[in-house]
């Protein structure tokens, strides 16, 4: 599966390195590609426009602040989500919800 991953921070370089030791093509969706040389080496992705990773794709992932993420998802042309919330996970809210929680059971 051709994976287009959109942001190589914490979650989006996590992603690739998982997903590609998994045997998926990565397609990362970059803005500034040569600040990324190491994880597009330990990955084998391919750095691309965001747009063109998206179009090129199986499936692709928003790894991306919230805040800027309904705006780069409107940037993606014909290959936007109809409503950039559907399928979103907000991680940092999630991980910090769940964590919350198992202190409260305790």
């Amino acid at each position: 599966m051709q994976i287009a991953i959109l942001g190589a921070g914490n979650v989006g370089s996590a992603l690739a390195r998982g997903w590609s030791r998994a045997g998926h093509s990565i397609l990362l969706g970059l803005r500034d590609p040569a600040r990324y040389a190491r994880l597009l080496a330990d990955t084998g992705a391919t750095a691309l426009p965001l747009a063109k990773a998206a179009a090129l794709a199986d499936i692709v992932v928003l790894a991306l602040p919230w805040a800027v993420a309904a705006k780069v998802a409107a940037g993606l042309g014909e290959h936007a989500p109809p409503d950039p919330r559907f399928g979103a996970v907000d991680l940092p809210h999630f991980y910090c919800n769940l964590t919350s929680s198992r202190k409260k059971t305790r």
